[in-house]
C-alpha cells in the first residue's frame, strides 16, 4: 500500500512539474477549437450530413473524425441537381464551421481540413494517416511523392502525424501494411493545410513491426513490408512479436523457452521494451515461451537494432518500442479468441460522439486446466520435469535421467491492457494507457530420484533420515509481473513543430523460491591450483527483487527543407531499485538503489541530396547514483540511397544504467540491479558498416557488419565459470568488471515473387567474455555466442484467405559451461536446427472476422541440444546406504508442439 501511494505521489508530482514547464519549451495550452454552433431545429450532425452527401454524389470524405465531431448542421435537398452543386452547397455549410474543403474530381475524393488564409508556392504541409473504418492515426505509415524527377518521402511518427515541404497540387501516396494505399493531391491556396488520408482496411490487417524506422530513404523500405509479421509468428498459439524479429539476422536464434533476445552479441539485458513510451521489464511470459503483451491490444512496434535514434535511451542490445492501439471512433467493436494455451477478449468504443475512444484488452491462460495439445508436457518442459535429456557418460535416455519426479507443477499467466484517447479540432491529443501483466509458477515433487528403483526410494523416504530426505522433497516458487501506467499529451504547435509530453510510471516485481538449487565450486584438494576440482552441492536459493521507475518526457520535431527534419528534448527518470538474496555462499544480502537520470538529447536528420541521407544525433545522461556523467553520440550515412547499389555506415556510444541477470540453467523471472558509485554503468562502442543492392522493387541483397566493445557488463555468479575465490557476504553476487568484444557480418537476401515471399539471412559472428578472475583473465566465449547462424523463411499465400509460412534455422553448437572445470568435455554442443510451421486463415464470415491458425513447432522433432549441467542423483553406496551423487546430463529442447488460435472480431 506504501509502495502504491508513494508511486501516485510521485507521478503527480512530475506530471504537475512537466505541464507547469511546458510554455518554456515552447508549447501551448490546449488550443482552442472553433466554436460550436448552437444545434438549431431539424439540424444533424455533420456526420450525418456528410454521409448523405457521399451517398447522393458518389465522393468520399476524408477528415479527421475530431474535426467534425459535435458539429451539426441543416441537412442539404435530397434533390439537389449536379454533384458539383451539391458539393458547392456543401462547401458554404463547412466554411460556416470554419472547415475548408479540396475536391479532387479524379479520384471522387474530398479532402476536409481546418481552414487558414491563402498563400501561393512551395510551403510545409502537415497532416495524419488515419484507419477509415475506426478512425484512429497509423504510425509508421509511408508517404512519397515525386519532385523534379525523384522519388521523395516522409514516415508518420508514432502519433501518425507527418509533415513535409511540398508545391500546391502535388500527388501524395500513402501506404501502410495491411491497408489499401491511397492518393491525394496538395489542395491549392491554403497557407497550412492539414492533410487527413483515410486508409480502408484490407482483410490482410495485422500489428505490423517496423524495423529502423526513421525518414524514409527511398521506395526501397517498402521491400521490408510484410517481413515481421507476429500474426505468422505463433508456434505455440499466440502471437510473438519476439519470435517474429528471427528473420532479420541481427537476432540470434533461440529455443522454444529463452532468457530474452540477443541482438549483434549483446546479452539480453540490454534489450529495452517499451510500452507507448512506458519502460516494461519483464518482456515475456512463461520463461520466453509467449509475448507479455495481448497482440490484439498492440497497434504498432518500432525495433531499433542498428544505430538508434538520439530520441531513445537505447541500451546495448537495442529497442523495441510498443504503441497500444486506439479504440474505435466509430462505434461498438469486439474481438474474442482462444487458443491452445490462453483466451482472451478485446472491446473498444468511441467517446463524446467521436472525440475520443477507449479499448480494454485481457488475456488470461489455462495451461494447467486443459491438457489439449500436449500442453502437460509444455508446462513440464517449461519448470524442469522431465526435460527430455541423456545421461553423458552412458548415453542412456529417458526416465533415468529425470530431475523432478511425481511433481505437482502449475502456471498462470495474465495480461491486461486499457486506453483512452480525447481528440481536439486543432489535432491536439491526450492519451491515457495502463498496463499490468504477471506470471505464478510453482513446482513440488521428489528430487533426484531417478536412478533408484521404486522400492528403495519408499525404503529411502521411510529411513528417517533428516538432510537427505530434504533433498527428496523439492519444491519451487516464482511469481514476477510488471504494472505500467503512460498519460502522452500531443500537440502541432506553431511554426510546423510537433510536441510530445509524456509522464509514466512503471514497477517491477519478482520473487523466486528454489530448496533445491545447484551450487557449483571449485576446491583444491592439496592447495595448489593445478588440482582444483568442481564440486556440486544442493542448497536453498530465495531472492526478491523491486523496481520503480518513474518517467516524464518532453519531445519537439519539426522540419528542415523538404523532408529533413530535427528533434530534441529531454527525459527525467527516477529509480529505486532493491535486490534481497539468501543462498549458500551468502546468509544474506541486500541491495537497494536509488537515482535520478536526467537526459539531454537532439538530433538532425538530413535528406536533401540524391546521393546522402544522414543522421546525426547526441545524447546525455547524469544520475545521481554515482554522478555518472556520459556522452551518447549517434551518427548514421548512406550514400547514394536511391541507385541498386548503396552503402551505409555508423557509430554510436550506448550506456545501460539498469542491468538483468540470469541464473544458469534455472527457470526464474528477470532480476534488475542498477550502477553505483562502486559499479559503474555498461558502455559499448558500436560501429557498423554495410552494402545494399536493390536488383528489382522485389528482390533485396545486403551485407552488414559491425564491431561492439563492452565494459562493465554484469553476470550473475551462477552464471559465470566458478573459480577458487572465496565469496564475501560483503561483496555483490554478480560480477561487474567483465568486458566483451562481439564482432560478426551479416547477409539478408529477400525476394518476392507474386504469392511467394523468400527470406534468407546468414550470419558469422562471436562473442568473448574477459573476466580478471575467470579463466586466468583469458577471452571464453558467452554462453549466447554461435558462430554460425542460418535462417530460411518461405511465406506462401496460395489463395486470397490462406498464408503458409514456413521458418527453417541452423545455428552452431553453444558453448558448453561444464567444459571451464571438465576438460573431457567438449566446448561446445552439438548444432540446433528445426523448422517451424503456420497455417492462417483470414476471411470474412457472416459480418464478422474470422482469424484461425495452426501452429507446428519443431515440426520433423528434432532433439535439439539446449544445454548441459550437473543432475543430482540419489544411489545406494557400498554398504546399501542412499547417497546423493551428480551425473551430467545433456538436456533438449522442446519437440514437436502443434498449436491451434481462433479469433473472431465483430
Amino acid at each position: 500500500m506504501r509502495t502504491t501511494a508513494l508511486l501516485i505521489v510521485r507521478v503527480a508530482v512530475l506530471a504537475g512539474l512537466l505541464l507547469g514547464l511546458g510554455p518554456l519549451w515552447g508549447t501551448t495550452a490546449m488550443a482552442e477549437g472553433e466554436p460550436h454552433l448552437e444545434q438549431a431545429a431539424g439540424d444533424e450532425s455533420l456526420r450525418t450530413v456528410l454521409a448523405q452527401v457521399a451517398q447522393t454524389t458518389g465522393y468520399e470524405f476524408l477528415y479527421r473524425d475530431a474535426l467534425i465531431s459535435d458539429k451539426h448542421a441543416a441537412p442539404l435537398p435530397a434533390q439537389r441537381g449536379s454533384a458539383e452543386e451539391t458539393l458547392a452547397a456543401l462547401a458554404t455549410v463547412l466554411a460556416a464551421q470554419g472547415i475548408g474543403m479540396h475536391v479532387d474530381h479524379d479520384r471522387r475524393q474530398v479532402l476536409l481540413y481546418p481552414e487558414t488564409g491563402a498563400a501561393t508556392g512551395p510551403r510545409r504541409v502537415s497532416g495524419y494517416v488515419v484507419d477509415a473504418e475506426r478512425g484512429f492515426r497509423l504510425p509508421f505509415a509511408t508517404l512519397v511523392w515525386e519532385e523534379d524527377g525523384r522519388m521523395r518521402g516522409v514516415v508518420t511518427n508514432e502519433d501518425g502525424a507527418f509533415q513535409a515541404q511540398v508545391a500546391p497540387g502535388t500527388r501524395l501516396r500513402a501506404s501502410y501494411v495491411g491497408y489499401e494505399a491511397r492518393a491525394v493531391r496538395v489542395p491549392l491556396g491554403a497557407a497550412r493545410t492539414e492533410l487527413t488520408l483515410r486508409l480502408s482496411p484490407s482483410v490482410e490487417r495485422a500489428p505490423e513491426v517496423v524495423v529502423n524506422s526513421s525518414i524514409l530513404d527511398t521506395d526501397v523500405d517498402t521491400t521490408w513490408q510484410n517481413l515481421i509479421q507476429p500474426s505468422l509468428a505463433a508456434p505455440f498459439g499466440e502471437q510473438s512479436v519476439l519470435r517474429a524479429l528471427q528473420p532479420l539476422p541481427a537476432v540470434s536464434i533461440s529455443g522454444a523457452f529463452s532468457d530474452g533476445l540477443n541482438v549483434r552479441g549483446s546479452r539480453a539485458d540490454g534489450f529495452q521494451v517499451l510500452l507507448d513510451g512506458a519502460p516494461i521489464y519483464n518482456q515475456s511470459h512463461f520463461f520466453g515461451l509467449f509475448d507479455a503483451f495481448n497482440e490484439d491490444a498492440l497497434q504498432t512496434v518500432a525495433f531499433y537494432y542498428g544505430i538508434a535514434p538520439a530520441t531513445f535511451s537505447a541500451p546495448p542490445g537495442g529497442t523495441l518500442s510498443f504503441v497500444t492501439r486506439p479504440g474505435s471512433q466509430r462505434g461498438f467493436r469486439q474481438q474474442v479468441g482462444v487458443s491452445s494455451a490462453a483466451t482472451r477478449a478485446t472491446a473498444e468504443g468511441p467517446l463524446l460522439s467521436g472525440r475520443g475512444s477507449w479499448l480494454i484488452s485481457g488475456r488470461h491462460s489455462y495451461l494447467n486446466q486443459v491438457s489439449w495439445f500436449n500442453n502437460d508436457r509444455l508446462v513440464a518442459h517449461g519448470l524442469d520435469i522431465d526435460r527430455p535429456s541423456r545421461v553423458v557418460s552412458t548415453g542412456a535416455t529417458g526416465p533415468m535421467a529425470l530431475s523432478l519426479q511425481q511433481a505437482e507443477p502449475s502456471v498462470r499467466f495474465f495480461d491486461l491492457h486499457g486506453k483512452v484517447q480525447l481528440e481536439w479540432d486543432g489535432g491536439h491529443r491526450l492519451m491515457a494507457s495502463g498496463y499490468v501483466g504477471g506470471d505464478r509458477t510453482s513446482q513440488q515433487g521428489q528430487q533426484g530420484a531417478g536412478l533408484l528403483q521404486p522400492g528403495d526410494l519408499d525404503a529411502f523416504i521411510g529411513s528417517g533420515s533428516t538432510s537427505l530426505q530434504h533433498l527428496l522433497r523439492a519444491r519451487t516458487q516464482n511469481a514476477w509481473g510488471n504494472e505500467a501506467l503512460s498519460l502522452q499529451w500531443q500537440q502541432p504547435l506553431p511554426r510546423g513543430l510537433f510536441g510530445r509530453t509524456t509522464v509514466a510510471a512503471s514497477r517491477y516485481y519478482n520473487t523466486f523460491e528454489k530448496n533445491d538449487f545447484v551450487y557449483t565450486r571449485m576446491v583444491q584438494p592439496d592447495g595448489t591450483p593445478a588440482s582444483a576440482q568442481a564440486r556440486h552441492f544442493l542448497a536453498p536459493f530465495q531472492s526478491e527483487n523491486r523496481l520503480l521507475n518513474l518517467k516524464a518526457e518532453h519531445l519537439v520535431e519539426g522540419g528542415l527543407g523538404r523532408v529533413s527534419s530535427w528533434s530534441g528534448g529531454a527525459t527525467v527518470q527516477y529509480f529505486d531499485v532493491s535486490y534481497q538474496e539468501e543462498t549458500a555462499p551468502r546468509p544474506r544480502f541486500n541491495d537497494r538503489q536509488e537515482s535520478t537520470k536526467v537526459d539531454l538529447f537532439g538530433q538532425v536528420e538530413w535528406k536533401e541530396a540524391s546521393w546522402l541521407n544522414a543522421r546525426v544525433g547526441l545524447r546525455s545522461h547524469y544520475a545521481t547514483g554515482g554522478h555518472f556523467w556520459r556522452l551518447s553520440p549517434r551518427l548514421h550515412a548512406r550514400l547514394f540511397p536511391e541507385r541498386r547499389l548503396s552503402l551505409s555506415a555508423g557509430y554510436s556510444t550506448n550506456h545501460q544504467f539498469l542491468h538483468r541477470l540470469s541464473l544458469e540453467r534455472n527457470a526464474t523471472g528477470n532480476i534488475w540491479v542498477m550502477s553505483s558509485a562502486e559499479q559503474p554503468p555498461t558502455q559499448v562502442h558500436h560501429t557498423t558498416a554495410g552494402v545494399h543492392f536493390k536488383a528489382t522493387p522485389h528482390t533485396l541483397l545486403q551485407v552488414e557488419g559491425y564491431l561492439k566493445s563492452y565494459d562493465n557488463l554484469r553476470q550473475h555468479e551462477s552464471l559465470t565459470p566458478p573459480t577458487t575465490m572465496q565469496t564475501s557476504v560483503l561483496l555483490s553476487p554478480w560480477r561487474f568488471t567483465n568486458t566483451a568484444d562481439a564482432r560478426g557480418i551479416e547477409v539478408m537476401g529477400r525476394q518476392r515473387l507474386g504469392p511467394v515471399d523468400w527470406t534468407t539471412s546468414y550470419t558469422l559472428g562471436r562473442v568473448d567474455l574477459r573476466s580478471a578472475d575467470v579463466n586466468e583473465g583469458q577471452p571464453f566465449a558467452a554462453s549466447w555466442d554461435r558462430r554460425h547462424e542460418l535462417t530460411t523463411h518461405l511465406k506462401v499465400a496460395p489463395a486470397e484467405a490462406w498464408t503458409v509460412h514456413l521458418n527453417w534455422m541452423w545455428a552452431s553448437g553453444a558453448p558448453n559451461t561444464l567444459a571451464f572445470t571438465d576438460a573431457t568435455q567438449p566446448e561446445r554442443l552439438g548444432p540446433y536446427h528445426r523448422l517451424d510451421a503456420s497455417l492462417q486463415y483470414r476471411q470474412p464470415l457472416f459480418g464478422a472476422l474470422l482469424d484461425a491458425r495452426l501452429g507446428l513447432f519443431n515440426l520433423y522433432d528434432r532433439s535439439n541440444p539446449w544445454y548441459r549441467a550437473p543432475l543430482p542423483q540419489v544411489a545406494m553406496d557400498s554398504s546399501g546406504r542412499p547417497e546423493v551423487a551428480f551425473e551430467t546430463i545433456e538436456v533438449f529442447d522442446l519437440g514437436f508442439h502443434p498449436s491451434l488460435e481462433f479469433t473472431v472480431s465483430f
